[in-house]
């Protein structure tokens, strides 16, 4: 038995396939502008590069100090990394300085928290006296 497709049939193939392309992309674009628009896009701050200016003027021109927060670096894989993304700003924003990674003996430790209150306790946990404080998470203290 032979099953033909009629003209009409053929014909409306393509209008069908243009019709769910269509449908596709309105899908695509409704998920990535209206379901996942992220909010720091909405509202525009400054670099932070600006932001971490006044960390650098504490820091000496060279060397090397310490770096310690209460978010720890991931090991690599599927996980954000939104901790290092915020160490290699840091670093970024202090170089040539070079931040040593969960070193709070250095002689000046750069102290990053995701809250005052969190870099109070990181400041007393890990037995620093407070030099100054930059942001409300963001402070650079020595030891003790």
């Amino acid at each position: 038995m032979v099953v033909r497709v009629s003209d009409a049939m053929r014909s409306s193939l393509p209008a069908l396939a243009a019709l769910l392309a269509v449908v596709g992309l309105a899908r695509s674009v409704y998920v990535h502008f209206v379901v996942e628009r992220p909010a720091d896009l909405m509202d525009p701050r400054p670099a932070f590069d600006e932001e971490l200016r006044p960390l650098a003027a504490l820091l000496p021109p060279r060397g090397e100090v310490g770096y310690v927060t209460d978010e720890p670096i991931q090991s690599p894989g599927g996980k954000w990394q939104g901790p290092k993304q915020r160490f290699l700003q840091v670093q970024y924003a202090v170089a040539p300085v070079v931040l040593r990674y969960d070193e709070d003996r250095a002689p000046l430790v750069v102290v990053n928290a995701r809250s005052e209150r969190s870099l109070d306790e990181q400041i007393a946990r890990r037995g620093l006296t407070l030099v100054a404080r930059v942001t409300s998470g963001l402070a650079v203290a020595r030891p003790k």
